[in-house]
Order: C-alpha cells, then structure tokens, then sequence
C-alpha cells in the first residue's frame, strides 16, 4: 500500500507537468506582447490578463510544493538566485548552441522549445531510445534537457547508456523533473553530478541555466 508522501509525490507529478506547459506557454506569450503593448493599447489589456494568469499559475504550484512538503529551494536553482540570472543577462549574448529536448509531453516540449528557438538550434524528441539512436550515429548537443520519467525508456537509463558509450554527452544533460515521484529517482538526481530543474520551471531562469551551460562548455563538433 501507497504511503502518503508517496501518494502525494505521485499527484504532484501528475499537475506539475500540466503545469509547466501552462507556465512556459504564458511567458512565452507575455514576452511577445510586451513588445506589442507599446503601441498597441488593447495588447496592454491582454499582457495584464495573461500576468493574471501566471500569477495564479504560481500559487497553484506553490500549493503543489506545500502538498509534497518540498519547501527547500531545489537544488539547480541555487546557482541562479535572481542576483546570478541579472549578472548572466548583463553578459550579453552566448554562442548559438545545439540543443535537444527529450519529453514525452508534446506541450512542454514544444513551449522549451519556443523559449529557446530564438537563441539556439533546437531539436525535439518524445522519446529517449530515438534520442539513442540520433546519439549513436554521430549526432551531438551542446545540451540535452532530458524528462526524468519517460515510457519504454527513462532519462536515467538514457543517462546511465550514454555514460557508457558517448560520456562527453551524458555529463551534457540536464533533468527535467515533475517531482521524483519514486525513490529510485531521488536516489538518482542526489547521486549525478548533472542538474536538474523541477517543473514548473521559471523559463528566465532556464534561459540563465542554458546560458551558463554555453559559457562553462566547450561547443562540440558540428
């Protein structure tokens, strides 16, 4: 029989993936209105609603947070207070990199994606054993975000082969995460090295994170 932290960890998972969508989709549109807005004055009514809209977005997950007793700030967003995401914007612009998004939810893929399709070269993938495949035959990222829990194929088995065969792509990927719903993934997010952002992620920060991962990673061979 489930316990209630178990039971709790597995609903969290099941709406913050939703959630992540959502929040994604909403800053993506409140970026391109915003430019819109300064002509525009029913855009500016627009912005205000979409606003609304992820404020109310965040209580939900903060809520989630409450729910699964996860108060402490995880772990990949330590390096990116909101001091550190300021000094990475002052920078300026990073190298184009080579991107690959590997999630199973088509929404959340597709909203990454638009977050970074301006600054980088993205590919999407649903599933980890394509992904493989891809790597297998020669193809290399610059970063791989990669779901925790995917069907037929987990980013941590996706992990664990890379490591054995392309290690130089595996100490690439980043985790995307609803919440370690199992104790084989807590396990596993405490042992990698690699980072890991739990959904719903702020897509500022994700853009800081990727921007960080360019700067600290040499480009690989195209």
């Amino acid at each position: 029989m489930s316990t209630e932290a178990e039971i709790a960890a597995r609903v969290a998972h099941q709406i913050n993936n939703p959630l992540t969508a959502v929040i994604a989709n909403l800053d993506v549109a409140l970026s391109e209105i915003a430019t819109l807005a300064r002509d525009l004055q029913s855009c500016a009514f627009i912005e205000e609603r979409l606003r609304d809209a992820r404020d109310a977005a965040e209580r939900v997950h903060r809520s989630v947070r409450e729910l699964t007793r996860s108060g402490s700030t995880p772990p990949w967003t330590e390096s990116f207070s909101d001091a550190a995401v300021q000094q990475l914007e002052s920078i300026g612009p990073v190298r184009r990199g080579r991107v690959l998004i590997i999630d199973d939810e088509r929404l959340i893929a597709s909203a990454v994606q638009r977050t970074l399709a301006t600054d980088h070269e993205v590919t999407v993938l649903e599933r980890a054993r394509p992904a493989l495949e891809r790597l297998l035959n020669g193809n290399r990222f610059d970063l791989i975000l990669c779901d925790l829990m995917m069907p037929e194929m987990s980013g941590m088995e996706l992990y664990a082969e890379l490591l054995r065969v392309h290690p130089d792509q595996a100490c690439r990927m980043v985790f995307l995460t609803g919440g370690p719903s199992t104790n084989l993934a807590k396990d596993f997010l405490a042992r990698v090295p690699n980072a890991h952002i739990e959904k719903p992620f702020d897509t500022r920060r994700l853009r800081a994170l990727v921007a960080g991962h360019m700067r600290t990673h040499e480009a690989v061979a195209s």
